[in-house]
């Protein structure tokens, strides 16, 4: 397979319609993501699991540095939806969030939505990072 001129019409023109079949099944209900957050484009989040204990990780990592002054922009408070993982739909699992701001651990509020499959949640604002435990 040949490669595509990366600036050429043609690269633009089957990114364009990848973005919008990807956007379609979301719409559709037919592609669900494991993450989805209202964070930014700055903020990296990583997933993990302690499969020996059964706890859920979602780390968020704050990337808004402005390298001409070198400050870190705080991220405002943001929404987390998750994909739980089918040991966990039995019941409300306990959600609590950490950040290397020392914020002391913070017991948040899940909202089970898509008929009991995702997990919502208001994320306070955090400077750095963030961990979320699910449990």
């Amino acid at each position: 397979m040949g490669r595509l001129d990366p600036a050429g019409s043609l690269r633009a023109n089957a990114l364009s319609t990848i973005t919008q079949a990807l956007a379609s099944l979301r719409e559709s209900g037919q592609l669900a993501t494991e993450l989805e957050t209202t964070a930014g484009p700055f903020v990296l989040t990583i997933t993990h699991t302690d499969t020996s204990t059964g706890r859920y990780f979602v780390d968020l990592a704050n990337l808004n540095i402005d390298l001409n002054s070198d400050t870190l922009t705080p991220v405002p408070a943001a929404t987390l939806t998750w994909l739980i993982p089918l040991p966990l739909r039995a019941e409300v699992p306990s959600v609590a969030m950490y950040s290397s701001d020392g914020t002391t651990a913070l017991s948040l509020a899940p909202t089970l939505i898509d008929q009991g499959t995702r997990l919502q949640l208001t994320l306070p604002t955090f400077r750095a990072y963030a961990t979320v435990v699910i449990q």
